[in-house]
């Protein structure tokens, strides 16, 4: 029976009546009396030479083999027909459901069910020895042995070795990963024999979401297309207004590939509104792929890095060791598998008081779709739009571009690339800031200035690649970036423009050249880093910013109050300061005295409140503003020991940073909490 069989018959059960998990009991697919029951009602309702043909059920336990129903497939040869029945346990009697009659052939035999290994309890024994199925369900602990039958080989064509036994009938167990792969086990009932394989889901989904706190209203992708809401602009400020000033942006990757073919890779390509990026990990040859999610930090509980209300989603992936701090520079570790994401000896990595995204997304094997030439790139990518200070009205895009071709990239670059689209396109001017080039800013304005409420739009090189010695990128000089780096080219062209073979992008990208200003058109604007060398595995970092300027129509060289806001901008980026430090941050809870947290995060206008008390006693939560005043105070009462869970309004309080303290019998807890709307 085909695994679209089995699905089909899976239907049909759901929709029949059956008792109740809670009622029935678990037992093995070959039980005996279950097997004798259901031969009888069969040669009843099908013919005297009914044979069992196929045993199945949708969940069994990993341990034991048994499940609470299966399902029980018979063929007779007299009618020409198969008839299913669906049965469950309860106490000593086994319930019996008829399904449907097919009017169909089969040729297979009846199941032997004399061998060592037709029993499901025997079947489990010798599954969980094998190694692949062991390292598969270490990463996926948590999902159930799905679509479990005794049957004859599926449709999916597994490459057995040479002495696997060719038996009619094999055992076929299938665990999935929805969205990101599938293993499929087979064990021989005779021998006990096991071989299993994993396919990995490459129709990856590709997600799009919006941010939800931010000043700035953007949209973020697990493709790599920033700023673009399903073909239509999608970087809004402020927020709710509707005045768009992205089309839509990302990066481009110029390398030359071993023999000096020119090559370049797009998360963003401005003449087709797309790029060459697939969701996930750099290659499906690994034995195991990271699930191809686009985080967002406005989910989850950022104190333990679970999903709010869906805590069997995956975890947030950066996470930390318990005395650091996340920062721009120094975002915390991305960890592949979600069983890696424990709290332990390791915290997850949230940058406080921004709203962010993580993703990963990479250039291979599916760009042959697109007639696009892979460079083997994977690309880690974080989006954080602070919430408070000066650069709430910034989002920085991060990029870190790992070689994972295998082979050495010289003379590489890598460019932030914008589609401009301040209100009528049509009219856009794309500006570099000629007088600073320190700043690393280009600017884009809609003139003649007739469209009322749209301000200016600046994007700034905020951290580009720096070769070593060697030509090398060399990461230990990242720092150095902020006072030394400069935009190698800026180029600025029209949708008018032709479009450029790959060869001719590369040469754009490393020219070397400041455009001059572009007039009166719907502009393309890219900011391109001076070039380095790439080793098989080497990091490249790349962050562009994107400032809104709601009180300029333009920015003309000279504007110095705009300058020190841009070198603010950048030397934020470098050195963020965090609220507290760790040792501070912690002191209360890590003593063991009290732990809090606060979900949803940021806070808007209302927030639940968990902590756990040790003993009975007075609870008090109250909410300190950075000058250590009392904003809030909420007296809770007495409350017994363990966990609670309570809602607080902070409607009346000012977008800001906050301390939220809880004591309760003696103990004190304390965590950082954002008000942002």
């Amino acid at each position: 029976m085909t695994h679209r069989s089995i699905i089909a018959i899976a239907l049909i059960v759901a929709s029949i009546p059956t008792v109740s998990i809670a009622q029935t009991e678990f037992f093995t697919a070959l039980d005996a009396r279950a097997i004798a029951r259901i031969k009888r009602d069969m040669r009843d309702s099908l013919a005297a030479d009914a044979r069992l043909i196929s045993v199945e059920s949708d969940f069994v336990d990993h341990t034991s083999g048994a499940s609470p129903s299966w399902t029980y497939t018979f063929y007779s040869p007299s009618r020409v027909a198969i008839r299913s029945a669906f049965v469950q346990r309860t106490a000593d009697t086994f319930q019996v459901r008829m399904l449907g009659l097919t009017n169909r052939s089969s040729s297979l035999p009846a199941i032997d069910t004399s061998l060592t290994y037709a029993p499901s309890n025997r079947m489990v024994e010798m599954l969980v020895r094998n190694d692949h199925y062991l390292e598969y369900r270490s990463r996926h602990f948590d999902n159930p042995m799905e679509f479990v039958q005794l049957d004859r080989l599926g449709e999916v064509q597994l490459t057995l070795p040479g002495s696997f036994p060719t038996d009619p009938h094999v055992w076929q167990v299938q665990f999935e990963r929805v969205g990101d792969s599938t293993m499929m086990c087979v064990i021989a009932p005779r021998t006990g024999q096991t071989h299993c394989e994993t396919f990995f889901d490459t129709t990856a989904e590709f997600q799009t979401k919006s941010s939800v706190a931010s000043a700035v209203e953007f949209y973020a992708s697990n493709f790599g297309v920033f700023g673009q809401n399903d073909q239509s602009p999608g970087f809004v400020y402020p927020r709710g207004s509707g005045l768009s000033y992205i089309f839509g942006a990302g990066f481009w990757f110029a390398a030359k590939m071993p023999g000096g073919v020119k090559n370049v890779s797009m998360s963003y390509d401005p003449y087709g509104n797309f790029g060459s990026m697939w969701p996930g990990d750099a290659s499906l040859s690994q034995p195991f792929p990271s699930h191809a999610d686009l985080y967002h930090s406005d989910e989850y509980d950022q104190s333990i890095g679970i999903k709010v209300g869906q805590p069997s989603e995956l975890r947030w992936p950066l996470w930390h060791v318990v005395d650091n701090t996340a920062t721009y520079v120094a975002p915390g570790r991305y960890l592949t598998h979600d069983v890696e994401r424990v709290f332990a000896d390791i915290r997850p990595a949230f940058v406080e008081t921004t709203e962010q995204f993580v993703t990963r997304y990479r250039d291979d094997e599916q760009l042959s779709l697109l007639q696009t030439t892979p460079i083997g790139l994977q690309v880690e990518e974080h989006i954080y739009a602070p919430l408070v200070g000066r650069a709430a009205g910034t989002v920085y895009v991060q990029y870190q571009i790992i070689n994972k071709s295998g082979a050495q990239l010289s003379d590489c670059a890598v460019a932030g690339i914008a589609d401009f689209d301040i209100g009528d396109a049509a009219n856009d001017v794309a500006t570099f800031y000629h007088r600073r080039p320190e700043l690393r800013t280009a600017t884009g304005a809609s003139l003649p200035e007739t469209e009322i409420g749209y301000g200016a739009l600046a994007i700034t090189q905020i951290e580009a690649p720096i070769a070593g010695a060697n030509g090398f990128v060399d990461n230990s000089l990242r720092e150095r970036y902020q006072d030394l780096g400069r935009v190698a080219t800026y180029r600025s062209w029209k949708i008018e423009d032709e479009l450029p073979s790959a060869a001719e992008y590369y040469d754009i990208m490393i020219a070397g050249t400041i455009d001059a200003d572009s007039v009166y058109e719907d502009s393309r604007v890219m900011l391109a880093s001076s070039t380095f060398h790439m080793a098989p595995g080497d990091t490249a970092w790349y962050t562009i910013a994107y400032t809104v300027y709601p009180d300029r129509t333009h920015i003309v060289d000279g504007d110095a109050d705009f300058e020190v806001d841009i070198e603010r901008i950048i030397d934020e980026y470098y050195h963020l300061t965090p609220l507290a430090a760790p040792d501070e941050r912690w002191s209360i809870s890590s003593r063991g005295d009290l732990s809090v947290a606060i979900y949803p995060h940021p806070v808007a206008s209302s927030t639940r409140v968990a902590f756990d008390v040790g003993s009975y006693g007075e609870t008090l939560v109250q909410i300190v503003d950075a000058l250590g005043r009392i904003s809030a105070s909420y007296d809770l009462g007495s409350l017994p020991a363990g966990h609670h869970v309570r809602t607080i309004d902070v409607s009346h309080l000012s977008n800001g940073v906050y301390s939220l303290v809880v004591t309760a019998s003696g103990a004190r807890g304390a965590t950082s909490m954002v008000v942002a709307r």
